[in-house]
């Protein structure tokens, strides 16, 4: 099929009179949650709730994760709301989970007393992509989802340092998280409000990406761990390495899969008969810089961005 066009729309704004004047004119049709811009492939890692997860070693030696002040967070699609489901979790210092339907973040010294302090925060949302996020300065501690602030608490206590680190599950031995997870970055210090809600839309080292000359920015200060899941391809368990895209990162700070989970696209692409239809359901985070439109297209006819965005046309 000759491409010349495309149909860009909200998923919220996707009407079928619209869908319909869009496919008579054999058009691509892509429906956009929030608008994409130029990249390549953006991936994510499912895990099967009952015995895959990601690890990376930092007990002992090869620790290089905050003890004091930190922040860490990452997008997270649960498909069940059942039981413990840990996203991201260091054994006694830190967690963000889903506990029976409920998101908790947890921070501190949990063998000390007085050490551990805990957030509840709002209902999870299965089958939906959500932000989460976890901060601490000094000793005022921050839960986020989806960029706002839903609780805080106070802790002091350093962090130990005494298990690894792992995406998916309780210090590899249960409380498998069921569903996808992207994008987990680890700051050593707090991460503002704004600071966070930036980062749900924007890829988060400069590494692959020449900043000053194309005009992004990224705020890259004080990351220490930064796994995109980017490496794919969709459908298959890659290598088994997930990189720190962190300058300088040497390989013992890399993920390591276990119990072959898999890779799929963020984007969710179906077929209408001749045309294709791309929905993103959240920001498409690539190393440069988004999505790319597909070879073959000369000319965006109509754009309209979700979330408050601006549409236009030809």
């Amino acid at each position: 099929m000759t491409m010349s066009s495309i149909c860009l729309f909200p998923r919220t704004m996707l009407s079928a009179t619209a869908l319909r004047a869009c496919l008579a004119m054999s058009f691509w049709v892509l429906t956009l949650s929030s608008v994409a811009q130029a990249a390549d492939q953006d991936y994510a890692m499912v895990f099967d709730g009952t015995s895959q997860y990601g690890r990376v070693t930092t007990a002992g030696a090869n620790n290089f994760l905050p003890t004091g002040d930190i922040t860490v967070s990452a997008w997270a699609y649960p498909t069940s709301t059942a039981g413990y489901r840990r996203v991201v979790n260091r054994a006694d210092a830190f967690s963000i989970l889903n506990v029976d339907g409920t998101w908790k973040f947890e921070i501190g010294n949990y063998r000390s007393a007085g050490g551990w302090s805990e957030i509840s925060g709002p209902a999870v949302v299965a089958n939906s992509w959500t932000h989460v996020a976890l901060t601490r300065s000094g000793s005022t501690v921050t839960a986020y989802v989806n960029g706002q602030v839903v609780g805080n608490a106070t802790q002091s206590s350093t962090m130990p340092t005494g298990f690894d680190f792992d995406v998916g599950s309780l210090n590899a031995g249960g409380h498998f998280f069921q569903g996808r997870i992207d994008d987990v970055r680890i700051y050593s210090d707090a991460r503002t409000q704004s600071e966070i809600e930036a980062d749900m839309h924007t890829y988060a080292t400069c590494v692959y990406v020449n900043c000053a000359s194309s005009g992004d920015t990224y705020n890259d200060d004080n990351l220490v761990a930064y796994y995109d899941f980017n490496e794919g391809p969709a459908r298959t368990t890659g290598t088994g390495t997930v990189y720190n895209r962190v300058s300088g990162a040497s390989s013992s700070m890399n993920l390591r899969t276990v119990g072959s989970p898999t890779y799929t696209d963020v984007k969710q692409v179906t077929s209408n008969g001749n045309n294709t239809v791309v929905t993103f359901p959240r920001s498409y985070l690539t190393a440069a810089g988004g999505w790319r439109v597909p070879a073959g297209v000369s000319n965006i006819r109509a754009l309209l961005g979700g979330g408050g965005g601006g549409g236009g046309s030809d």
